[in-house]
């Protein structure tokens, strides 16, 4: 389980169908947030540390290739991008 943190996740329509269908109703401390927009990037944002994995020139996504930080600037900047998608997105209900 995720130890009681609540966990957010913004993601696409078409992702949200699929995520629906397999996460159970016990995980209520997860949101879902649905974005119409095409966003090339995955990202975890904790207060410890940043994951950012991008696509590549070609329009692949490689999670094999992504960066890290645990730099308190890096945290900022990833608070602020997450708010911004965020802001973007509606909050799916059941």
């Amino acid at each position: 389980m995720f130890f009681g943190k609540n966990i957010n996740l913004i993601i696409t329509e078409p992702l949200s169908k699929k995520i629906v269908e397999e996460i159970p109703d016990k995980f209520d401390n997860i949101n879902l947030y649905i974005i119409r927009d095409c966003v090339k990037l995955s990202m975890i944002v904790t207060d410890k540390f940043l994951c950012l994995v991008l696509y590549s020139k070609n329009g692949c996504y490689d999670a094999e290739k992504f960066l890290i930080s645990f730099d308190r600037t890096a945290l900022m900047w990833g608070a602020d991008l997450y708010e911004y998608y965020l802001k973007k997105s509606r909050k799916l209900t059941n």
